[in-house]
Formats: C-alpha cells, sequence, structure tokens
C-alpha cells in the first residue's frame, strides 16, 4: 500500500522567524533619473513565517538620494515593503525567493537652494528577487534585488535596489541539512515507528508520529495517506460515541464497523456493544420471522440486518434476508 521510503527531502530546511540587516546601492529611474543621483539604502527585514514553497517578507527600508543640481539638496524616504513571496530550495543550503510586493513610502524633500522642503506618502507596488546562503547554523547571507514603482506628482518614480546583508533564524521548522544521509535516516525511522504504532491499533499516537513526520518533509505522501486513514477512523469513532450516549447502540455498531479493522480501541468498543446487546437477537429473530411469514420482505431484511450488526455470524439472519430477497425481487417481476 505504502513505501517505508520518504517520497522527498527538501534541500534545505523551512526556518523562522528570520530577522537581518541589509543594506546598499539605490538606482534611480523613470521621471526622476535626471535629477536625482544614485543613493544608499539601509534597512531591517523580517520573514515571519515561512512554508515550503512560500514565504512572507517584510522590511522596512531608509535611503538617502543626493539632488543632481544641487550637492546640498536631498532627498530621503523611509518605505515598509512587504508581500508573499515564492521559495524554491535546489540544493542544500540555498533558498531561492521571489514576487510581488507593496510598498509604503514616506517621502522627504529638502531643497538647500530653494529653502524649501516636501514631503509626502505614497503606495506602490513591485517585484523583489534574491536568495538565502546558509553559512553556519541560524545564520545566512540574503541578496536581494527589489524594483518599485510609486506615482509622485503624476509621474514614474522608479526605483531599483541591490541589497546584501546577514540574518539569524531563530528556528528550524524542517530537517538539519549538514549531512542529508542522516536526515533520510530520520524521517525513515520517524515513519516507520508511525507504521508500527497503526499496526498495532494506536490510532492517536500514530496520527500524532504521522504528522511530525510531516513536519520533517512536507512532500512526504505516504505519511499523508495515513494521516487520511487515520483521521476518517477517528472520526467514525468519534460518531460512535456519541450515537452511544444517546442510547442508539445499533448506530453506534454501525459505526465502529467502518473504522479501519487496526483501530485498537474501535474494535474494543464494537466488542463490547456486541456483547451488551446479546440479549435482543431472540427478540429480534422472532420478529424477522413474523415479517417474513406477513410478507413483509423489505422490513425483513432490514431486521435481519440489525441482527447481523450485533452477530455477524448469524445463520439464520443471514438465511432470512436470502429468502426476503428472492421473494420481494419476483414480486417486483410480476408488478
Amino acid at each position: 500500500m505504502v513505501s517505508a521510503v520518504p517520497a522527498r527531502v527538501e534541500s534545505s530546511p523551512i526556518r523562522y522567524p528570520i530577522i537581518g540587516i541589509h543594506g546598499g546601492y539605490n538606482y534611480i529611474g523613470g521621471y526622476f533619473k535626471e535629477n536625482l543621483t544614485d543613493g544608499v539604502a539601509l534597512g531591517l527585514f523580517c520573514v515571519p513565517w515561512m512554508w515550503s514553497f512560500m514565504m512572507i517578507d517584510t522590511d522596512l527600508t531608509w535611503s538617502s538620494i543626493n539632488v543632481e543640481s544641487s550637492p546640498d539638496s536631498y532627498f530621503m524616504s523611509l518605505a515598509f515593503t512587504a508581500g508573499p513571496l515564492f521559495r524554491y530550495s535546489p540544493v542544500e543550503r540555498l533558498d531561492l525567493f521571489g514576487g510581488i510586493i507593496v510598498r509604503g513610502s514616506y517621502l522627504y524633500f529638502h531643497g538647500e537652494n530653494s529653502g524649501t522642503t516636501a514631503q509626502a506618502f505614497k503606495v506602490g507596488f513591485g517585484v523583489a528577487a534574491g536568495f538565502f546562503m546558509n553559512i553556519y547554523k541560524g545564520i545566512d547571507l540574503r541578496f536581494t534585488y527589489r524594483f518599485t514603482e510609486n506615482d509622485l506628482s503624476t509621474r514614474a518614480f522608479m526605483s531599483h535596489e541591490l541589497l546584501a546583508g546577514v540574518s539569524y533564524a531563530f528556528s528550524v521548522k524542517g530537517p538539519a541539512v549538514s549531512d542529508p544521509q542522516l536526515f533520510y535516516g530520520k524521517v525513515k525511522a520517524r515513519y516507520a515507528r508511525a507504521r508500527e504504532l497503526y499496526m498495532e491499533g494506536r490510532f492517536s499516537d500514530a496520527l500524532k508520529s504521522f504528522k511530525k513526520v510531516r513536519e520533517l518533509d512536507r512532500e512526504h505522501k505516504e505519511a499523508l495517506e495515513y494521516i487520511n486513514l487515520i483521521t476518517v477512523s477517528l472520526d467514525f469513532y468519534e460518531k460512535a460515541v456519541k450515537l452511544k450516549d444517546k442510547g442508539d447502540l445499533l448506530g453506534a455498531i454501525t459505526m465502529l464497523k467502518q473504522t479501519d479493522a487496526r483501530m485498537e480501541m474501535a474494535q474494543r468498543e464494537l466488542a463490547s456493544l456486541r456483547k451488551k446487546l446479546q440479549g435482543r437477537i431472540k427478540k429480534l429473530e422472532a420478529e424477522m420471522i413474523k415479517l417474513y411469514n406477513g410478507k413483509k420482505y423489505l422490513a425483513t431484511i432490514r431486521q435481519g440486518e440489525k441482527i447481523l450488526l450485533i452477530d455477524p455470524k448469524n445463520r439464520k439472519a443471514g438465511l432470512y434476508i436470502q429468502r426476503a430477497r428472492r421473494r420481494y425481487n419476483a414480486l417486483r417481476k410480476f408488478q
């Protein structure tokens, strides 16, 4: 049914939150290219969440740009940038990322010659791409290219940033990748233990173990199959308990029969309910025979099925169900 070998190994661990600092070169494009010189940028960034193929990236960056015609004049911005970025790890210790970003910028201009100042808040959009390179445990180098555009006085203000920085990941949600073979071994061992728990019928413990396997390897399809299988059985078990509490013991047995045969607590409960209802079988058999003699064949079948819920090997119920079905089908042919 399923293999004991992980379907896939992530080359780089899922690590978050990540906090870091970066700085670099800011190149101005668009309408203001002729009036502003290139500048510098310095910022703080944070990755609060990360998944197998996506991460949330946030950034607060300060930039300073000089005015071409007046060296003593300057243009500054303080911008907050955020966006969901796609993440992909092609090899060990390397994460590539890229996507669309939203930027809110506080812009400030000081003209030394004219003695004027101006300020504004603008919202713009852009794209970002780059990579993390792990150098030691939770410490990464980060390189980013970012392009953003804001409308400033109905003119396009474009910014190209090339940034380099360093960051630290406070926790690791994925494998320790210093040795991929160790990771394979760890996943395989956890998966094998989860299967042992499943085969022993300890479904609650097995479910926890299979989820731990998925935390290590998010693409482990076999573990996911077991998680779904166990979850279905646990759902039927919970429904059975509720029906039992309401006094519907036959309904509870119907639910328990749909659980996995290896589910230990479900099988114990099923045996207990059947034992409790053994005393009703004689009465149910008598009612079934009466229904059959009264030519109520569908009702006979339903009554026989109730008996089989309590005693699956009951020969009398099996015989009358078979007879009632033949009679019912024969009558339908003449209608």
